[in-house]
């Protein structure tokens, strides 16, 4: 809904209802006029008001918020700027209320009809330029916002999926999850977080996908790389961390410098090697070199998940 829509709407119940007050009333002369135009501008106020107020309250507060979304939230929008936007809502809702009160007033001690009309039409002015001015246009990219935020509803084991950007996040998702997110071939293709559910007769395993982090400390990084630091830091019972050996995202220097930080900062993670297809001899040399124990391949490193969750759902029974 925007300022006009709004306001149309506000004017129009106000004329119907004012003619069928107009209509039933037994006050007559000046009286009758009065109760009319009292009764049309409480309609506006009436419906304006109720309208603003739904309006903040359909959006979450911060304080009953989980610490994850309120500081993914200041990733998009910002917390003071998400606070300050509904607070011009509420606060206009209760300016109008006091608006009504004075208008009322003078149509009560109105002397004519001109001032009676006057008053009602100083009071429409003065609502339409309160509504006009307010930031429809932030609100609904607020709500557009909100509604990328992830839910990862009652899953029995998270895994976070990390790495560099274009290392191969998004499409280790698709195939863990039978996902369906579109990849492209340059960096911070993914610029939100993901979520794909692995299945299991005990419940489901949420694969979450993140946006790629550079290397470089973690008190630097961007907007976008702080989501998925967050989901890491609020979300992961485990941590998968995507090697890309053919370097096509990135140098292999960089992807460990990388790793190094996410093992000291949140220990040591699931280590997945991803595009083997792309492999020639050079990369598994490199494999073997590097020593590193981990998953070539998907379908092992889903089996080795469901496993896990097993074992975390083992624990919580225990419990």
């Amino acid at each position: 809904m925007d300022a006009s829509k709004l306001l149309d709407k506000a004017f129009e119940k106000a004329r119907i209802v004012s003619q069928a007050v107009y209509r039933q009333s037994k006050k007559k002369g000046l009286a009758k006029i009065k109760e009319t135009e009292i009764n049309r501008i409480k309609v506006v106020r009436d419906y304006l008001v109720s309208k603003l107020n739904k309006i903040v309250e359909s959006f979450p507060r911060i304080k009953d918020m989980p610490i994850f979304y309120v500081e993914l939230l200041d990733t998009y929008i910002g917390i003071k700027k998400y606070k300050g936007t509904l607070a011009k809502f509420k606060y206009s809702a209760d300016f109008i209320d006091k608006l009504f009160q004075q208008y009322k007033n003078k149509i009560k001690g109105a002397s004519n009809i001109e001032q009676i009309r006057n008053a009602r039409k100083s009071f429409y002015g003065r609502v339409s330029s309160i509504i006009k001015e307010l930031p429809f246009d932030e609100l609904r990219e607020i709500e557009k916002n909100l509604k990328e935020f992830p839910y990862i509803g009652n899953s029995i084991y998270n895994v976070v999926i990390s790495g560099l950007p274009n290392v191969g996040k998004s499409t280790l998702l698709n195939i863990l999850t039978n996902n369906k997110v579109k990849t492209a071939n340059y960096p911070f293709t993914t610029k939100q977080i993901l979520i794909g559910k692995i299945k299991t007769p005990f419940g489901d395993i949420a694969v979450i996908d993140t946006p790629g982090i550079l290397d470089r400390p973690l008190d630097k990084i961007n907007k976008i790389e702080k989501r998925a630091v967050l989901a890491l830091r609020y979300l992961a019972d485990d941590i998968i961390y995507i090697i890309d050996l053919t370097e096509t995202s990135a140098p292999l220097k960089n992807q460990l410098n990388l790793l190094e930080q996410i093992k000291k900062e949140f220990g040591n993670p699931i280590i997945y090697f991803s595009k083997t297809d792309l492999f020639t001899d050079k990369e598994w040399a490199l494999y073997k070199k590097l020593n590193i124990k981990g998953f070539t391949n998907p379908k092992e490193l889903k089996e080795y998940l469901m496993n896990k969750a097993i074992e975390v759902m083992k624990k919580k029974a225990e419990q």
